[in-house]
This record gives structure tokens, C-alpha cells and sequence, in this order.
């Protein structure tokens, strides 16, 4: 299992680096497969090595928040993995529908504009909430931790309704996503 992990780490990062590399290969069908293999890179790394740790270990035991985070990769990458296979496919839909007007559709600006948005996509879905609210709290926390009592108090009155309204989300999204 392993051995299989690391060959899909070598093989798809080596391909995506070679089609970045070689100019010969800006085109629009080879930028998508770059980022198809760079999203399968992604998706083994959020797959094999809990994998790996379970088939090693006599317990298979994840903590919620492991869990959580694992499923919610795997459905953002497989979101991000739909959009470049319906660009894959609008790619060839011009390519032999509208082969005269391919070059100034799919022209090496318009392309990368797929994977660019995959990528914006992908972090405003996944990244961007999860460092806001981890940056929020923690500033909150130090700012509390610095002030007085009714500074605490306060801070605790206005942030608890919000957090139990967060883990709630939390826990019915890994819920639904188990079943």
C-alpha cells in the first residue's frame, strides 16, 4: 500500500511538472490533465496515509475532528475533480463541434482560467473558512485571556451561541457524510 502511494505521488507529480516544463505541452487538454494529476496527488494524501496508519495499527480509531476534515478534503477534491473533467469535456465539445473557432476559445489564456477557478474554488470552499474562523478564535482567545473579567464574560456570551452553532454543523455534516 504504501509502495502504491508513493508511485502515485512520483508518476502524477513528475507528469504535472514535465507538462509545466515543456511549452510544447500548453495546451488546453494537457493543462487540465496537470491538474487532474495535481488533484489526484492531493486526494491520495488525504486517503493513503490514514489507510496506511489503520493497516498498520490492531484499533482503527480516528478522532471526530481527523474525520471531519478527511471527509470534507475528499468531497472539496471531488468537487474541484468534477469542475476540470466539465472543462475536459467543454474542451472537447469546441474541439470537434467548433474546430475552427477552438483556437480563439480555448486559447492558452482561457484554459488556465478552468484550472485557476478549480483552485479559487477549492480554497474558498475548503481553506478560507476554516483560517478565518481558527484566526478569529484564537484572536479572541488571546484578547480575552489579556482583559478583564467582564471582558471574558462577554466574549463567551457573544461566542458561545456561534460555536454551538458550529460544532452542530459540524457534527451533522460528518453525520450525513457517514450514512
Amino acid at each position: 500500500m504504501f509502495t502504491v502511494y508513493i508511485l502515485i505521488l512520483c508518476f502524477n507529480s513528475i507528469i504535472a511538472f514535465l507538462i509545466v516544463c515543456q511549452k510544447s505541452l500548453h495546451e488546453p487538454m494537457y493543462i487540465f490533465i496537470a491538474a487532474l494529476l495535481l488533484n489526484s496527488v492531493m486526494f491520495s494524501t488525504v486517503v493513503y496515509p490514514k489507510l496506511l496508519i489503520d493497516l498498520l495499527s490492531e484499533q482503527q480509531v480516528i478522532s471526530y475532528s481527523d474525520c471531519y476534515f478527511q471527509h470534507f478534503m475528499f468531497y472539496t477534491l471531488a468537487s474541484s475533480e468534477f469542475l476540470l473533467l466539465g472543462a475536459m469535456a467543454y474542451d472537447r465539445y469546441v474541439s470537434i463541434c467548433k474546430p475552427l473557432h477552438y483556437p480563439a476559445i480555448m486559447s492558452q489564456r482561457t484554459s488556465p482560467f478552468i484550472v485557476i477557478m478549480a483552485i479559487i474554488i477549492l480554497f474558498n470552499i475548503a481553506l478560507l473558512p476554516v483560517i478565518l474562523i481558527i484566526f478569529s478564535y484564537t484572536r479572541i482567545i488571546m484578547l480575552s485571556y489579556r482583559s478583564c473579567k467582564e471582558v471574558r464574560r462577554k466574549a463567551a456570551q457573544t461566542c458561545l451561541p456561534h460555536l454551538l452553532v458550529l460544532f452542530s454543523f459540524t457534527r451533522q455534516a460528518a453525520a450525513a457524510s457517514n450514512s
